[in-house]
């Protein structure tokens, strides 16, 4: 606060700070979805055949490389690049659903899997909210940038 009231900070400055505490909060909450995901890693329950969907692989993949992007149109002040995220974001919110819905299928068909395939759908959740995270972020990169507030992933 003295920094504010000392510099005199323009628009700019004041957009800059905001977007870096928000970032910061989103970054926070995206390392407890990581922890969430190792801790089911690291279970003692046995995998059931097949143990992955591909659909979550896709997802993973996608939310990381989105994560990726966000953070790359941070560093470069790219809005176009962040609001690109919102078609991301699309794929992997379909992809949630069609995993849900498989495990959920599956622990119905098989009920000894109930412990693992319960794992797997937080593991789902936490991947879906990593990709809406890094929209977020994208979101504020495009404020900063151009001075507007945008809602990428309604």
């Amino acid at each position: 606060m003295r920094l504010i009231a000392t510099q005199q900070p323009v628009a700019s400055d004041m957009r800059r700070l905001i977007v870096a505490v928000e970032i910061a909060g989103k970054l926070e909450r995206i390392a407890d979805y990581a922890k969430g995901i190792a801790r089911m890693a690291l279970r003692d329950t046995p995998a059931p055949e097949p143990a992955l969907p591909a659909e979550m692989e896709r997802m993973a993949r996608m939310a990381m490389a989105m994560l990726q992007k966000a953070l790359d149109a941070l560093v470069a002040r790219d809005s176009a690049t962040a609001e690109m995220l919102a078609a991301d974001d699309d794929e992997v919110d379909d992809l949630y659903e069609r995993v849900e819905t498989m495990l959920t299928h599956q622990m119905a068909q098989n009920p000894l899997t109930v412990a693992w395939v319960s794992g797997l759908l937080f593991v789902a959740h936490y991947l879906e909210r990593v990709a809406d995270r890094a929209t977020n972020i994208g979101e504020r990169v495009v404020y900063l940038v151009k001075a507007q507030v945008v809602e990428l992933n309604p």
